[in-house]
């Protein structure tokens, strides 16, 4: 990495330091936890916990508004793309949503 940096200052190429990583086997790209030993990839911790809680927090709901439901199923789309078989579940929503005419369901 040093050697890197060192080309790219006589080459007079602007590196961000905080965009920069050192050797690492894990890497978090697009909000997605890339894992090159265990070739795998995964949502952070955070982003699970967030998803969690607006789950939890639509559950205890009797009513919900269509944007609501918008924002959650647009959580759970991004999920989707770590999760690839839980895109079947997730057409349920998109299938309530399109039949849903008034914004306050």
């Amino acid at each position: 990495m040093t050697t890197f940096t060192q080309v790219a200052s006589e080459l007079e190429v602007p590196l961000a330091d905080e965009k920069m990583e050192g050797p690492t086997t894990k890497l978090t790209y697009l909000d997605i936890e890339l894992d090159t030993c265990r070739q795998a990839y995964r949502l952070p911790d955070d982003k699970l916990q967030d998803l969690t809680v607006r789950i939890q927090l639509m559950l205890n709901k009797k009513k919900v508004t269509l944007k609501e439901l918008q924002v959650l199923v647009g959580h759970l789309n991004f999920a989707c793309r770590v999760i690839a078989p839980s895109l079947v579940f997730l057409r349920r929503f998109c299938n309530a949503m399109v039949k849903l005419r008034k914004p306050h369901h």
